[in-house]
């Protein structure tokens, strides 16, 4: 799949560490620290995504060693967005954040469905039924 990307002047191209990667690696071209509790990187990547489509950005697992989180989980980026790719982060320790030039999320592109949703009386039980967090054991 091709997607336009428009870079600013130092930004990273994202990219795979290995060939079998599903996600891009992003770069932080500057960090911003935006209160006690978060930092916000800005990659200075901006990405058309195709109508159809999703960009997800989702932590790299090295954050874990770093004490942080994405504030938001996953961040999702729509077709129409045409901002940078900006990655903040629950970060309590100042020490442990990453610099600019290294690596801080992951990027990929999924394609996405138009729904229709068609109200009933009722939806069918399954085995499983309404069994939710834990119930398919620790």
């Amino acid at each position: 799949m091709k997607i336009r990307i428009e870079l600013s002047e130092g930004a990273s191209l994202p990219k795979k560490a290995h060939l079998t990667d599903a996600g891009h690696d992003l770069t932080a071209l500057s960090v911003d620290v935006k209160s006690d509790i978060y930092v916000e990187y800005d990659t200075g990547v901006k990405i058309d995504v195709p109508v159809g489509y999703v960009a997800l950005i989702f932590p790299r697992s090295s954050v874990s060693g770093r004490g942080m989180t994405l504030a938001n989980s996953v961040g999702v980026i729509d077709p129409a967005y045409r901002g940078t790719i900006k990655v903040r982060f629950y970060a309590p320790y100042k020490q442990l954040i990453y610099s600019p030039g290294e690596r801080v999320a992951q990027l990929t592109v999924i394609k996405t469905e138009d729904l229709d949703f068609n109200v009933v009386q009722s939806i069918e039980d399954t085995e499983r039924g309404i069994g939710g967090f834990g119930s398919s054991g620790s």
